[in-house]
């Protein structure tokens, strides 16, 4: 079975959901029999969407890449990374080490595409959005994306910081957003934040994408 090593901290909450949800799905007889886990738990990551706006990506890189060597070195052998817009740099990541990272955007995608036949909605931060982590591959094939309007947008922002520093307030707020995605034609509305599902919980009709991660280390893991 493979050692999983978790790049997280980006922010604490959202890396304990990934982790509950890890061994939610992880069906054992007993807890000797569960998959091993590794984390780097470091919230001192730079703000993943300041680097975009602000073309210090290498900063990142450099970061994140430092974390998944130190991780290789104490026995990972499947690699994630618990935040949705430091995957921007995911292919530099993946030429640091040569143990292999699970893509959370692609598996999420590759689910909403399965599981939907119209448009698909994506809630993220501006830095999700600007790097067309989700768009793109959702346009390339061939379907139509629904996005929230600047001022949601803007509340969205909000709410995620605030969830990042601790305070889970703005559920109302989010649900209403997630909502007008579907008055706006999405079938189905990604939840492109690690810190959304913790305001959003299982909601009917929302792809989590930390979940879907969840699933697939868990299968990954025990593929050997």
């Amino acid at each position: 079975m493979r050692k999983i090593g978790i790049i997280g901290g980006m922010g604490p909450a959202a890396t304990i959901d990934l982790l509950q949800k890890i061994y939610r799905h992880d069906k054992v007889a007993s807890e000797q029999q569960h998959v091993q886990l590794l984390v780097n738990f470091d919230p001192s990551v730079v703000d993943r969407s300041w680097a975009v706006r602000n073309g210090q990506n290498a900063q990142l890189t450099a970061h994140l890449s430092s974390n998944a060597v130190g991780l290789v070195a104490q026995g990972a052998s499947l690699l994630a990374i618990a935040c949705n817009t430091a995957h921007v740099v995911l292919a530099d990541l993946q030429k640091s080490v040569d143990v292999p990272f699970v893509d959370m955007v692609e598996e999420t995608v590759s689910f909403a595409l399965a599981n939907s036949s119209g448009p698909i909605g994506v809630m993220a931060t501006d830095g999700t959005l600007e790097t067309g982590l989700y768009t793109l591959r959702l346009v390339a094939a061939g379907r139509r994306v629904v996005l929230p309007e600047p001022a949601e947008q803007r509340d969205l922002m909000d709410i995620i910081y605030k969830v990042k520093e601790g305070h889970l307030d703005g559920r109302d707020r989010v649900l209403e957003i997630k909502h007008n995605l579907h008055r706006n034609g999405a079938e189905l509305v990604i939840a492109a934040c690690t810190e959304l599902p913790l305001l959003m919980g299982s909601e009917q009709g929302m792809v989590d994408a930390n979940d879907i991660l969840a699933q697939v280390l868990v299968r990954r893991a025990r593929a050997i």
